[in-house]
């Protein structure tokens, strides 16, 4: 059985509503919108449960505002042929003069009560190649699981 054919036919607004909560680090809503055992699939790791991946998020967002001078979030998404949404996550980050900009993607399927129930994190090589240059320019170290 094709665990999208009941996707909620609202999708792309409930995951327009939870990457814009993600984007202005509004926490509570962002986990309003994603089911009691969600799924977040990232760098290998599985993290269920609205609470573990809020803390995940929110974790992210924490290093990045310690870490640089600036950074502002934008998303962009797209619907799948097979009705889940794609989101672009969009980060534009400044550290002194040096300046970069980094994306990467999440795959984000919502079920027929139109709660988020598994988000798939993708890394682009490309772009996490150029941020690990730009941190070493800029004498950050971090963690792999940001």
């Amino acid at each position: 059985m094709n665990p999208m054919a009941h996707a909620h036919p609202d999708s792309i607004q409930i995951t327009a509503r939870f990457s814009s909560a993600l984007d202005h680090e509004d926490w509570a809503k962002a986990r309003s919108l994603l089911q009691d055992d969600c799924e977040y699939v990232i760098r290998g790791r599985r993290v269920i449960g609205q609470e573990h991946i809020i803390q995940e998020y929110r974790a992210s967002a924490s290093w990045g505002s310690s870490t640089f001078d600036e950074i502002t979030y934008r998303s962009q998404l797209e619907k799948c042929r097979d009705g889940r949404i794609r989101v672009t996550f969009i980060d534009r980050i400044r550290k002194g003069d040096h300046r970069h900009v980094y994306k990467c993607d999440q795959v984000i399927s919502v079920d027929q009560d139109g709660l988020i129930n598994r988000i798939m994190h993708f890394d682009r090589a490309h772009d996490e190649q150029q941020l690990v240059c730009f941190l070493e320019t800029c004498g950050i170290h971090r963690s792999t699981k940001h």
